[in-house]
């Protein structure tokens, strides 16, 4: 069968077929390289993804120590779906490990 197209996370929505995202029900702007690690991590939730693994699923090539890349997308997505995202709810970091989507 077709894998469902809409993920939702507490305040978080991914429709992978209209490729949109929405934040309580808001349409969200996102470039599709945020989409895609968005989408990443939301597929595998509460599960801390390394950011080599983050590289290789969203960039699609072998990780070239090129970590402040996803840093840097992290801290994008941050801002346009965390409330506060110095102190963020969903996207979190885990010291050591990477990163993760925390369910409610």
């Amino acid at each position: 069968g077709k894998p469902q197209s809409v993920i939702q996370i507490g305040r978080v929505a991914v429709d992978t077929d209209a490729m949109e995202v929405r934040l309580e029900g808001e349409p969200v702007h996102l470039t599709p390289i945020e989409f895609k690690l968005l989408y990443t991590l939301m597929s595998k939730p509460g599960m801390a993804l390394s950011r080599t693994e983050l590289f290789q699923e969203v960039w699609g090539y072998d990780f070239i120590g090129a970590t402040n890349l996803v840093e840097v997308t992290v801290r994008r997505l941050r801002e346009k779906v965390e409330a506060e995202p110095s102190n963020p709810d969903h996207i979190l970091t885990v010291r050591g490990a990477g990163y993760k989507f925390r369910t409610p």
